[in-house]
Formats: C-alpha cells, sequence, structure tokens
C-alpha cells in the first residue's frame, strides 16, 4: 500500500448525482495533493457511483455500502480514513481551491488546536451565494459557543485524527456533528479559519432542509443534557468585565488584529442573551446571571431595549439593580472598529 496521505477527505454521498461531480472536482483541483478522498457510497440507487468513478485520480477510494444511514456511513469512513488530518466534505458543497492548504497550515502552525473549520459562503442550487457567515473563531470563544449550537459548519471542518479516531460520530439522527463537538468539548480544542473556504449548499433536497424538524429536536435534547454538566458560576463574583476582555483578547491573538470589531462585540451580545436564555430553560441561573452581566457591561446600562428584552428571564428589580452598578461603557476592545 502507497504510504498514507496527510489529509484523508471523508464524503459521504446517497443518490447525490446532481451535485457529486461539483464537489469533486473542487477536491481534486485542490492546490494542495497529499490527500485522498474517500467517497463512501450510502446505496445510491441514482448515477452516483458512475459519477465518482468517472476519472482515474489515484487519489479518489470509492466504497460502496448497503444504505445504513449518515452516521454509519460517516464512521465507516472514519475506520478506513489513513490521513493525519480528516476533511469532512458534503457531496453538494464546493470546497475553495487553497481549503486543504489553508487547513492544514492553520493545524501546523497551531498545534493546540484539535478541529479547525472556517467561514463559509451559503449558495443555493445554481451555485449563487446568498449568504456569508462570519462566525467566532478562537477556542476561548467556541468553547462557550458549543453549548449554544454548533461552533462550525461540519463540512468544514478538518480534524486530527487521534481526537475522533476512537470514539466516532454518536448515533444522534441529523445532530450527529453537534453531539460530536459536545462530546468532545472537555477534550479538544476548537478553531476557526477567518476566511471563506467552502461554498455551503442550501437546496429543497439538503439533509439540513428535509430533516429540520429532526435535528432541531435531537440538537436541543444533546444541548440540554451537555447543560446538566457544565460548572456552576457564582454570578455574584463574577467579573463580567474581565470574561469580555479575555474572549476579544483571545480573537485579536488569533485573528492578528489590533482591535476587536463592532460585529464581534454584537456577536457576544447576541451569544451570551441567547445563553441567558438556555439558563432559564434547562435551570442553570447561575449562567444566565453571569451571561446577563457581561450584556449589561457590553451594552451599558443605559441600553434600555436590552434591558427589556432580559426582564422576562431574572425580573426588573433584579437587572435593574444588575445593570445599575456596573460600568456603562463597553471596552475598548469591542468599541473600536478596524479595516478587514
Amino acid at each position: 500500500m502507497s504510504k498514507a496521505p496527510i489529509v484523508s477527505v471523508l464524503m459521504p454521498v446517497h443518490n447525490g448525482e446532481r451535485y457529486l461531480a461539483s464537489a469533486v472536482a473542487s477536491i481534486l483541483d485542490q492546490t494542495f495533493d497529499d490527500f485522498e478522498l474517500l467517497i463512501v457510497d450510502d446505496g445510491s440507487t441514482d448515477a452516483s457511483a458512475d459519477i465518482a468513478c468517472a476519472g482515474d485520480d489515484s487519489r479518489v477510494r470509492y466504497i460502496r455500502r448497503a444504505h445504513a444511514g449518515l452516521v454509519a456511513t460517516l464512521n465507516a469512513g472514519l475506520a478506513l480514513a489513513r490521513g493525519r488530518y480528516i476533511a469532512r466534505m458534503d457531496a453538494d458543497d464546493i470546497a475553495l481551491p487553497t481549503r486543504l492548504e489553508r487547513q492544514v497550515a492553520f493545524l501546523d502552525e497551531h498545534p493546540d488546536i484539535d478541529i479547525a473549520g472556517s467561514f463559509i459562503a451559503v449558495i443555493d442550487g445554481d451555485d449563487n451565494v446568498v449568504d456569508k457567515w462570519h462566525v467566532p473563531c478562537s477556542p476561548d470563544w467556541l468553547a462557550r459557543r458549543v453549548a449554544l449550537h454548533p461552533p462550525f459548519a461540519h463540512p468544514s471542518v478538518m480534524m486530527r485524527r487521534e481526537v475522533i479516531a476512537d470514539r466516532g460520530y454518536p448515533d444522534v439522527p441529523h445532530a450527529e456533528d453537534y453531539a460530536l463537538w459536545l462530546s468532545l468539548a472537555d477534550r479538544a480544542r476548537f478553531a476557526n479559519v477567518p476566511e471563506v473556504l467552502l461554498h455551503y449548499r442550501r437546496h429543497e433536497a439538503s439533509v439540513s432542509t428535509r430533516h429540520n424538524t429532526t435535528q432541531d429536536s435531537n440538537s436541543d435534547a444533546v444541548r440540554r443534557a451537555f447543560w446538566q454538566t457544565r460548572p456552576t458560576i457564582d454570578a455574584a463574583k463574577y467579573d463580567a468585565a474581565a470574561a469580555v476582555q479575555r474572549l476579544f483578547d483571545a480573537e485579536r491573538r488569533l485573528l492578528g488584529h489590533d482591535n476587536a470589531t463592532p460585529r464581534l462585540r454584537n456577536q457576544l451580545i447576541e451569544d451570551a442573551l441567547a445563553e441567558a436564555q438556555f439558563a432559564l430553560a434547562y435551570g442553570r441561573p447561575d449562567i444566565g446571571r453571569a451571561r446577563l452581566k457581561e450584556i449589561a457591561y457590553l451594552a451599558g446600562a443605559r441600553s434600555w431595549r436590552l434591558i427589556e428584552r432580559m426582564q422576562p428571564l431574572l425580573g426588573f428589580s433584579t437587572i435593574w439593580n444588575l445593570a445599575s452598578r456596573l460600568p456603562r461603557t463597553a471596552p475598548r476592545s469591542a468599541a473600536v472598529a478596524h479595516r478587514r
């Protein structure tokens, strides 16, 4: 057998003939070429097999299996992967030409990072860009964000083999990625490469569209279980200013910018508010109070619209007393814009 490649690209497919050729071509055209492309066919009944086997590129390994579902297909691919890094790729997405090069370089340069995603552009069924997702990037920020929702777009990630090899994807249909990130939250460090490296397709036949209800339900179930394991916070002693500054400092270090953007400031407010709402739903008022202290610090005590939004969570008198005692200006790092 030939020597192991640096990267194994894991691409499951089930009746994906419409977009498979474009997805495969986007990997074969990468500027980084030390990879294998594992196309694991989950019992397709269309022309997916013919498309996957159409070329003669030795880097492509096509594996056909009886239909068993996405989780089983992903885990079968993991068992066959030989690379030091494992990159996920869906059969209807498009990887930008430098995706593998940039993610390999990022993981090589940051040995403390275990899983790296990236910014993505959302495309429709006709390849038109309809949205862009610029998400937080630093491990510190994502360690908190995972309690809300997945910290990456799943098909954008590249993972160190040793982090996932002994674990695999949990059997949680349509939320297997989120269940995996939560199971790794206490042992792995996450980051996002601050570049658009993937075109993520949304169309009427995509899994996220067809199984949205199941995805939401299963995501909530694994999230709720995770919340019960989170450490208790003494909200009375919680230093919101220091916590906020740590997040902005971590983001600046990874991005290489002198100052955080207003976008990041607003993102932190939105994340903290969402976390406070989940805290109420999941019976964790200690976390809720800590996050509300951060919001009041970031927004200032006179941001009445935010205070009114927080009121139903902990009551008006609590919010009033909390906000009136905290600084009325955001930290400089959260308020000053920079050029991107």
